[in-house]
């Protein structure tokens, strides 16, 4: 993973397919998650007594309860790339449950004991980050609103091919709960 600031925003390159929010001590922020929770799947998908690709559902299923549980809201994404981010700490709608990981509009209440959150590409989680914003420790209504043309424009590139005009892939409200 690799998050950098330029003036237009806040970049992330993926290499998983997936992203996510979450506080940096967050039970999700921890080394090895997304693998722990990928075999995790594995596991539950061989105790339904169902073929290997069944893993991906339950994957999302566990992704999606974390999101309930106030540990993450993640995302996933057609092509890894590179996206950015814009921020605003404004009052918005509330979020709403997402009701699955593609959706343009994802919502979660988060739990924040640090304050400092993340926005990374799964398979960082647990290393350290710099955070791409600071708030008070507390619960939080964080929406992420996605921009699939966006998206599709910044899959399969590198951040020197992100054009300068081009974005945001995600704009990213957060208020107190």
């Amino acid at each position: 993973m690799v998050a950098e600031d330029r003036p237009a925003g806040f970049f992330v390159t993926t290499h998983s397919c997936y992203a996510a929010i979450c506080d940096e001590g967050s039970l999700a922020s921890r080394p090895g998650f997304m693998d722990a929770e990928w075999a995790a799947a594995g596991r539950a998908a061989r105790e339904a007594g169902q073929e290997d690709y069944w893993r991906l559902f339950h994957f999302n299923d566990r992704l999606m309860r974390l999101a309930e549980q106030g540990e993450l809201l993640a995302w996933a994404l057609l092509f890894d790339g590179v996206f950015r981010a814009a921020v605003d700490t404004a009052p918005h709608t509330p979020s709403q449950p997402s009701s699955n990981l593609g959706a343009q509009r994802l919502g979660a209440r988060l739990l924040c004991p640090t304050g400092r959150l993340v926005l990374t590409c799964m398979t960082a989680l647990g290393t350290r980050q710099r955070p791409f914003v600071e708030v008070d420790p507390g619960a939080y209504e964080v929406v992420v609103l996605r921009d699939d043309d966006q998206e599709l424009r910044h899959g399969l590139i590198e951040l020197a091919d992100y054009a300068a005009g081009d974005g945001p892939d995600w704009r990213i409200a957060i208020r107190p709960a």
